[in-house]
This record gives C-alpha cells, structure tokens and sequence, in this order.
C-alpha cells in the first residue's frame, strides 16, 4: 500500500497496484493515522520494563537452548574428525602390494573427507544465523529507553523519520486487510524474529450503513423519535450513550439525525411505514444499497434527471425513485462508467431514463 496525502496534513494508504496497471477498481484503502496510534500503542507494550523482562528471560531461555545446539554441533564436528583419523590410519597401514584394499580405503578417506567439510561449513552457517548476545550494559541501556519511549514518541522535535526508524527496528512488516462493507480492519504485526500478532482496528467511514452498530442506531433512533424527542435531544442522547458517527466527526448533531431521517425515508413527518410505494418505486436509500453506491451519489443522478424520482408534498428531502428491472440494469451499467467517462457522448444513452407510463405523480 502506498502513502497519498489527499487533502493537507491528512494521510492514507491506498492499494493502487491493480488500478494503475490495469485499470481495475481500487483494492483497498485505509485513513492512516487510525493504523498510526495501533502500530505506536503496540510499541509502546513491547517495550515496556514489564515486557522487557520477559523478553530478557525469553532471551536468556534462547541462549541455553543455542549453547546445547552449540554443544550438539561441537559433538557431531569431533565424531567426524575421529572417523577421518581412522579411516587415515587404516589407509597408511595398508600394503603397498594390496592395491584393492588400498583404493578401497582411499575411497573411504575421500567420503569422510567430504562429510566432515560439509559439516563444519553448515556449522558455520548456523553461527552466522545467531543473533549476537546482549551485554548486561545493553539491556540496562534498552531498560532506561523503553521509560522514555512515549515521551520521545510524541516530542514535537521528534520526526517521523525518527518514529520510522524506531518502528523498523521492531517491526518487520504490517499487513492490512480492509473490510468495505463494515468499519473493521484486520492488522497483523509480524515482529522482529517473525513472531505475529493480529488485532481489530475501527477505521473512519464514509457511510452510516459501515458502522458495526448501523442497525442497533437505526432502532435506537426510532425509538427515540416516537418518544417525541426532537433532533438536539435525539443528538445529545446518543453522543451520552456512546454512538459515533461515520467520517471524521466525533459527536452527532441534530443536522446530522436529520439528514438521518430524510435519507432512510424516516422523519417525523413521513414515517416510512406509512407511505405507499407504487410498482418498480424505491426509496433512495434502498436503491442506493442495490445498486451498492453512495447514496449521494444517487441524489446527484435525481439532480441531473438521470434517474426518475418524484418527491412527496410538503416533505423536503423525501424522495421516491422509479426503476424497473430495466432501469436497474442501465444504472447499474452507468455506475460501471468511471466519472472521466461519463460526459463522453457515447454514455448518453446509459444517462437517458426510461418514461414512466404512469406519470400522475409529481417529478423532480
């Protein structure tokens, strides 16, 4: 994933590869500074004292482990240096005269020869793989960091190419698998020494209908709605009940339950439930779920007459789409047209919508 900064001071990962090169929807992407803070607070534990202890006796637990492979190694190395003395022994003994006997040992010189060079090269391999010790001045070194970490971490002075350098000698790689149809992302941490470990990040999104809770919201709205609340009070209570909308807010507003309201079709004024949709009628909303596209997106069709829509009297916001099976099928197609594309004029036709032969109702 590559790093964008699309508006000022604001960074993200994107998964561009497949697009760039080949023209194909975008992979994944992801607001940066959510992923930021879990990769900082998980180096933060790692280098606690608490778990700097337990690294130090791990540490130590895994040089008594490598001094008995070591000795194993050593004890193998000397068992092959013995069967080579043997084997040179039994070839000088031999009668020059015994020419068979003589090549036989000599051939058996060879092949111990041979194992015991390529048992002290693999053994050579083995110690340039091990990891140097640390020195008890070192640990007492990474004890005294690990206390100061977060202070340095978040210092003004401190650069990112300072965290970055901090984060790498940790860290091997982050890996990010980003669900689209929810807030949840899946970070896997593979540490120095390949040890991994996975955790659950809640990214910001863009749409109501990501959020984990959209459901429980929705029934909490409703219910809130019917006990006579207006908008503020709706708001207040459920920022006090810990509900948290999508984008980069923290807080709802009233403006925010109601728009809320008018997009799901659910203001007080015109409950869904009480409004009759007529054959092949939509509400915006749920058209926009089949079509899976934003739902501004489909407002913006209604605007530029792409879409057939009529809205109810008296009710601002509240809007009906008309889409038969056809109709669907030809947005459907128009969404597949990327934006560069769509004021071509070969997708005029994907923009003309179809006449409805009841047109009693009153259009937008």
């Amino acid at each position: 994933m590559v790093v964008s900064y699309p508006r000022s001071g604001q960074l993200r990962y994107s998964c561009i590869r497949q697009a760039v090169d080949y023209g194909k929807p975008l992979c994944q992407t992801l607001a940066g500074p959510c992923l930021e803070a879990l990769v900082a607070e998980q180096i933060f534990q790692a280098v606690e004292p608490a778990a700097l202890e337990l690294s130090f006796a791990a540490a130590a637990e895994w040089e008594r482990q490598r001094e008995e492979a070591d000795r194993a190694w050593r004890l193998r190395l000397e068992r092959a240096r013995q069967d080579v003395d043997r084997a040179e022994r039994q070839y000088q003994r031999v009668e020059p005269e015994n020419r068979l006997v003589a090549r036989t040992l000599e051939r058996q010189l060879e092949e111990r020869l041979r194992a015991l060079h390529e048992l002290e090269e693999a053994y050579a391999r083995a110690q340039d793989q091990q990891p140097c010790a640390l020195t008890a001045a070192e640990r007492e070194e990474i004890t005294a960091l690990s206390a100061n970490l977060p202070a340095l971490w978040h210092a003004a002075a401190t650069r990112p190419e300072d965290r970055q350098e901090i984060a790498r000698l940790l860290l091997r790689r982050v890996v990010v698998k980003v669900s689209t149809e929810s807030q949840r992302a899946e970070v896997c941490l593979v540490w120095a020494g390949d040890r991994q470990t996975i955790h659950t990040l809640l990214r910001p999104v863009a749409r109501y209908e990501q959020l984990d809770e959209f459901d429980v919201l929705m029934e909490r709205i409703g219910h809130l709605r019917r006990e006579g609340l207006s908008s503020k009070e709706i708001a207040e209570r459920l920022n006090a009940e810990g509900f948290r909308p999508p984008r980069r807010r923290q807080t709802f507003n009233a403006a925010g339950v109601r728009q809320m309201f008018t997009r799901r079709g659910r203001s007080g004024r015109w409950p869904k439930a009480e409004v009759t949709l007529e054959e092949n009628e939509w509400w915006i909303a749920d058209l926009a779920a089949e079509l899976a596209i934003p739902v501004g997106t489909l407002y913006t069709w209604v605007r530029k007459r792409w879409v057939q829509a009529r809205r109810l009297p008296g009710a601002k916001g509240h809007v009906i789409v008309w889409a038969d099976p056809d109709e669907v099928n030809r947005l459907q197609r128009l969404q597949d047209v990327p934006r560069y594309r769509r004021r071509c004029r070969g997708t005029a036709e994907l923009k003309m919508p179809r006449t409805r032969e009841d047109q009693t109702t009153q259009s937008l």
